[in-house]
């Protein structure tokens, strides 16, 4: 499904290089000035879709603890990760590097957050930095939940014994 008239909605961003080169192909993506790869995949502003497309201008060097989002026009725009459970960029890096950080691109559609933000709700299964590693996250909620009922069945249980 085309987005907006500059991408296509998909259903995941590419996980490795060779996903990336394989998109960057399939779309005829150019490169830019400096040879590298227009080629990107990221949720829209709203985290209701992921949009691939090629960017028009020069792939840039991003902030260290923001993912990348599309505006409506086919612009790029960075916002802050820092709160993640896992997977937000540590170092700063080049919008062809977008897969070394998946939990930048796993987005909840539905209630238009991303995974790895411990406000949003689901399970996800997402790689991080490792892509080797895939590791399951709870969001904090029900972690906090499970938490809280365990103490509160320790008290009780306590208090069962003293009686």
């Amino acid at each position: 499904m085309t987005y907006r008239g500059f991408g296509y909605v998909v259903d995941s961003c590419p996980l490795n290089k060779t996903e990336f080169i394989t998109a960057a192909t399939r779309l005829n993506c150019s490169v830019d000035k400096y040879g590298r790869s227009q080629y990107t995949c990221v949720p829209n502003e709203d985290r209701s879709a992921l949009v691939e497309f090629c960017y028009r201008k020069i792939v840039a060097f991003y902030q260290k603890g923001h993912c990348l989002v599309t505006t409506g026009n086919g612009t790029l725009d960075q916002i802050s990760c820092h709160h993640f459970i896992t997977g937000c960029p540590e170092d700063n890096f080049r919008g062809t590097g977008l897969y070394k950080f998946s939990a930048c691109s796993r987005i909840n559609t539905e209630k238009q957050c991303f995974y790895a933000d411990p406000s949003c709700p689901n399970t996800a299964k997402f790689n991080t930095f490792d892509p080797s590693t895939t590791v399951d996250f709870l969001n904090t909620t029900t972690n906090t939940t499970m938490k809280m009922l365990t103490r509160q069945l320790s008290v009780l249980e306590v208090k069962n014994r003293a009686l």
